[in-house]
């Protein structure tokens, strides 16, 4: 695992509420209807280019939209991470082994929300996570390796 610094909130996986939640934050229904009609265009390489740009900012502005408005439920706990990788992460709060939790993740301007399962006393094993998400958390912790690795080159 790396070490790495993000505001988690959580809570014991005990509400359907969460579920609702966790399928609504950062879906584009909409955006992804588009882009399945628009797989069917050819695009010249200019104009891929910026079908794609579009789309990621659309994106970017649906994840806005969803943390200005602030829907989300409220959670029991509001912790920090330690350390953390593509499918664990490490908190500083005590949780129970084996119970599974609701999770979200603020990366940033991103808010992502996953379900883990507790395999010790702070470190919880990712069992569920959207695709996007999945991309947005992996693209983080890459980031956060690179970092690692450019400041032990420097030292």
């Amino acid at each position: 695992m790396y070490e790495a610094r993000i505001k988690i909130d959580l809570n014991i996986d005990d509400n359907e509420l969460f579920l609702q939640e966790f399928n609504s934050v950062n879906y584009q229904k909409g955006l992804k209807e588009f882009m399945h009609k628009a797989a069917r265009v050819e695009f010249s390489k200019e104009e891929a280019l910026l079908f794609e740009l579009l789309c990621d900012i659309k994106k970017d502005l649906s994840m806005i939209i969803d943390v200005k408005n602030n829907n989300f439920i409220k959670l029991s706990t509001t912790t920090m991470s330690v350390e953390l990788d593509y499918e664990q992460i490490k908190i500083q709060d005590e949780v129970k082994i084996d119970n599974n939790y609701y999770l979200r993740l603020y990366l940033n301007d991103i808010v992502i929300c996953i379900f883990a399962k507790a395999i010790s006393t702070n470190v919880l094993k990712i069992t569920k996570i959207k695709r996007y998400d999945a991309e947005v958390l992996d693209r983080f912790v890459a980031d956060v390796q690179r970092s690692i690795i450019s400041n032990k080159a420097k030292q």
